[in-house]
């Protein structure tokens, strides 16, 4: 998760945006596309494969191709905060794939999979969880690092949270409580329509990436079949803890700004 604000991308550090060269627009919007078809075949032939080998049905399948779709529609709203950049970009690229895996870790909500096949979305959320370090490291590195792609990253976040939490429920590992892991951040989002103080910029806090960072390794933890229950539900205790009070701490640090303002 990259260090900006849950509900606006304007604390992402980015300088202001350069002109755009001539003809940007459209080389963006078709390597976006390009990337968006890619994975969408990719999503499909997982769908194909899942339905042979685990015997997953059409309809899962098809909650996940929905899921990517509306992964889509987001993606191409916010693409012009790419620009100046011109092509998607191998960052983004990560990224995506983690939605990709995140939308096929949905699709196994309701599922029922036999050993060994059982330990498969540990697996894969585990994959994905890895893939977050290099997103952001390849963005930086190779000059990709953008408005777009950091709120990209934290859509991704956010999502990928919510479906290991809901996966790790209705698997019978977890209860229902640590639900709210993967909803505070829409809940963050949606108190920020009532209260417009929410949505400004946050500081940069390694301790906010590092909570979100725990929670995901947790909640992926607890996909592990033989993991004993006990350990898995006190662990997400703790680290749904840890969760909530960085987002808390977020809370009192823009009411502390906004009644700041407010006085002068």
């Amino acid at each position: 998760m990259t260090e900006h604000s849950y509900s606006s991308p304007a604390a992402a550090g980015q300088a202001p945006t350069p002109p755009v060269p001539a003809g940007a627009r459209r080389s963006l919007l078709a390597s976006g596309l390009l990337s968006l078809i890619t994975g969408g075949l990719l999503l499909t032939l997982l769908g194909f494969w899942s339905s042979l080998a685990l015997d997953l049905p059409p309809a899962a399948a098809g909650r996940a191709l929905l899921l990517y779709g509306c992964l889509c529609l987001l993606v191409l709203l916010g693409l012009p905060g790419h620009l100046p950049l011109a092509r998607f970009g191998p960052a983004n690229g990560i990224t995506l794939l983690r939605g990709i895996a995140a939308c096929w870790l949905a699709a196994l909500i309701g599922q029922d999979l036999a050993t060994p096949l059982d330990a498969l979305p540990a697996a894969v959320a585990a994959f994905a969880l890895l893939l977050d370090a290099c997103d952001g490291w390849a963005a930086r590195r190779g000059g990709w690092a953008t408005a777009f792609g950091a709120r990209f990253d934290m859509e991704c976040d956010a999502f990928f949270l919510a479906v290991i939490a809901a996966l790790a429920v209705d698997q019978g590992r977890l209860g229902p409580w640590v639900l709210l892991a993967g909803a505070l951040r829409y809940l963050f989002v949606a108190a920020g329509w009532r209260w417009s103080w929410l949505r400004g910029p946050l500081a940069p806090r390694w301790s906010r990436k590092a909570a979100y960072a725990i929670m995901a390794a947790v909640l992926v933890a607890s996909l592990v079949p033989d993991l004993p229950g006990p350990l898995a539900g006190s662990a997400a205790a703790l680290a749904l803890a840890l969760l909530a009070g960085s987002f808390l701490r977020d809370v009192r640090a823009l009411r502390r700004r906004a009644a700041a303002g407010d006085e002068t």
